[in-house]
């Protein structure tokens, strides 16, 4: 089989050197034809506009709009566009109608803005000039029905189709691997947290598991914010409400996250969420009424951020002092990021002069997941280190070296899990074992306590418990309707002895002894300790019932109260002996042949009365 499996892996391989030969050698003969695809950065067309109005040309970067305003540019068409088939213009829920000497080539945005279900958001316009030739005019007419308040001639482009795709792709680019960084560090933490909840690290899983919500919630976030879903969706309001109802929840388990802290002032912390998600539903509301644009209420929700950030961070310095945690640290740290960049986006979306208004938050956002995430795995992976040492040693405590079963600590731990109703302890004892083992020797009689084992393993139940209490004794919890049913399945295990014997093929009679008690205690958990002295109690105990057909002394209280009795007679005992209470007297033997004293026996009393 190695020798097929070594000629197989020696013609796969020389099959890829002669594939990579093949390709190296074509690739250096020339081609009679060039089917490379030409692709080139698009040209921008950013100069050059003039204002419809004024007939002067437009000298900044960009034009103001306000509400219910219409503004039209025109721009001759350049020798260098009038072989390009495409325009691209940024719209950022604008109504553009673009005209090529006078003639409607391009409509996009009617009907948008306060209308609901129908805002757009940030989308690329593409406007074809199939035909057009340099000179011609092409007029763009652009209304506002909303709240945008610029637009920007350096996002206008144009070229061959090609070309403006792969350059809308590498301008949009850094977004996309942001975008593709915390998708998978969201997914990869949520396999993460299952792991930890498979080991009961609770605590640690229930805030990896909201931080992979949040990332995979961002990676939604920055993908519907992305040019690339406008390759993939053909919808673009579809894609704006996924955007705005993706960025709504990012405080909402950014806030269950924070709740998952220790002394994050829980109540308080409740209150905010609450009232959050309040006017999360009044701003949908008023945006279902065509009252309220959704840009609106995201801009309030960056109020809101920053609100709780401040909070947050307050919490932070105050947990800090108490603790000096670096956790605490690196949180508050994350937080404060993550403020910065809420405080630069308003201030951008207000003031600035530029397209981006997201860009600093999205970054803090970013960082902010990334500190938050590398602080919590690294505390998780130390504790989930710890529980798995622990948990080793304690499987190696659990497992019994002799039978590779469960050992006397497994046992008494399992059954304080079982209900104490209608269960027994049965105790069973091989005779004379170390007798056995002596004769047989020590692996022997291991390698035959094994198979006992496993024999008895067969006859016990999900619900029952089996283990090794050493010096040839195994323990079981049984659960019976009543002692007739234990006595059945005492034949049963004692013919498993027999016939384990049987299989072995020892020769040396091995007989077993069980001794039997209920769980008498049923307003408590069992106790290994009790049952096995109640049993032991029964065992050559007259007082105890006794089945001989499979040798099983059965405890019951009689058996208790003698031993108690027993035990109240020699502690009598001993402390007379101590006390010097004890009288003794010499009663002499006379020998019949000699007539004399051939010995004496010692008769005790106590000094006072008798001993009884």
């Amino acid at each position: 089989m190695k020798k097929e499996q070594k000629v197989n892996s020696i013609i796969l391989v020389s099959l890829l050197i002669c594939m990579a030969v093949v390709l190296v050698a074509g690739a250096k003969m020339p081609g009679k034809d060039n089917v490379l695809m030409q692709i080139r950065k698009p040209i921008s067309l950013s100069t050059n506009w003039i204002d419809s109005d004024t007939g002067k040309g437009l000298t900044q970067n960009m034009i103001s709009i306000g509400r219910g305003q219409t503004r039209v540019i025109k721009h001759i068409i350049p020798d260098s566009a009038a072989n390009c088939m495409y325009l691209c213009v940024w719209n950022s829920d604008l109504h553009i109608t673009a005209s090529v000497s006078d003639v409607v080539v391009s409509e996009m945005g009617r009907n948008v803005g306060l209308v609901f279900g129908k805002e757009n958001g940030g989308l690329w316009q593409m406007i074809p000039l199939r035909g057009t030739e340099a000179g011609e005019m092409l007029t763009l007419s652009i209304q506002n029905p909303g709240m945008t308040h610029f637009f920007y001639f350096d996002t206008i482009y144009y070229g061959t189709y090609n070309d403006i795709q792969f350059g809308l792709m590498s301008r949009g680019i850094l977004y996309t691997l942001e975008m593709l960084f915390i998708f998978l560090i969201g997914i990869l933490l949520l396999i993460y947290s299952l792991v930890l909840r498979k080991y009961r690290l609770l605590g640690y899983y229930h805030s990896l598991f909201l931080l992979s919500l949040l990332a995979i919630d961002t990676g939604i976030w920055l993908l519907c914010n992305s040019d690339m879903l406008q390759f993939l969706s053909g919808n673009p309001s579809l894609r704006y409400l996924m955007a705005c109802l993706t960025f709504y929840t990012l405080p909402i388990l950014m806030m269950l996250f924070f709740l998952e802290s220790p002394g994050s002032g829980e109540m308080f912390l409740c209150y905010m969420i609450t009232a959050y998600m309040c006017w999360i539903i009044i701003a949908l509301c008023l945006y279902m009424l065509n009252i309220l644009p959704l840009a609106i209420s995201v801009v309030t929700v960056h109020f809101f951020v920053i609100g709780m950030i401040l909070i947050f961070t307050g919490l932070c310095i105050r947990n800090y002092q108490k603790s000096h945690s670096r956790y605490i640290l690196w949180t508050m740290i994350s937080f404060l990021i993550l403020a910065a960049g809420a405080v630069l986006s308003i201030v951008q979306f207000y003031i600035a002069e530029t397209e981006d208004n997201s860009f600093y938050f999205r970054t803090a956002f970013v960082i902010f997941l990334i500190v938050m995430i590398n602080s919590n795995v690294k505390e998780s992976i130390k504790s989930f280190t710890d529980k798995r040492a622990f948990g080793h040693y304690k499987r190696l405590a659990c497992i019994d070296p002799v039978t590779g079963g469960n050992t006397r600590m497994f046992f008494a731990e399992k059954i304080r899990e079982y209900p104490v109703i209608n269960r027994y302890f049965l105790h069973m004892n091989l005779l004379q074992f170390k007798v056995i083992n002596q004769v047989l020797g020590r692996t022997v009689c291991d390698r035959f306590l094994c198979d006992i084992y496993q024999e008895l393993e067969k006859k016990i139940t999900d619900r029952e418990v089996l283990c090794n209490l050493g010096n040839a004794a195994f323990g079981m919890y049984l659960e019976a309707g009543n002692e007739e049913m234990i006595h059945k399945r005492c034949t049963e295990f004692a013919e498993s002895v027999h016939h384990t014997i049987q299989k072995s093929k020892i020769q040396i009679i091995v007989n077993p002894q069980f001794c039997l008690t209920p769980v008498l205690n049923l307003t408590e958990k069992a106790d290994l300790n009790e049952l096995q002295d109640h049993a032991l109690m029964a065992r050559n105990n007259p007082l105890a019932r006794y089945w001989q057909d499979v040798n099983c002394y059965v405890y019951n209280r009689a058996c208790r109260e003698q031993l108690l009795r027993d035990k109240e007679l020699e502690d009598k005992l001993d402390r007379a002996i101590a006390e010097h209470e004890i009288v003794v007297y010499l009663q002499p033997k006379v020998a019949v042949s000699g007539h004399g004293a051939a010995s004496a026996e010692a008769l005790a009393d106590r000094k006072s009365t008798r001993l009884n």
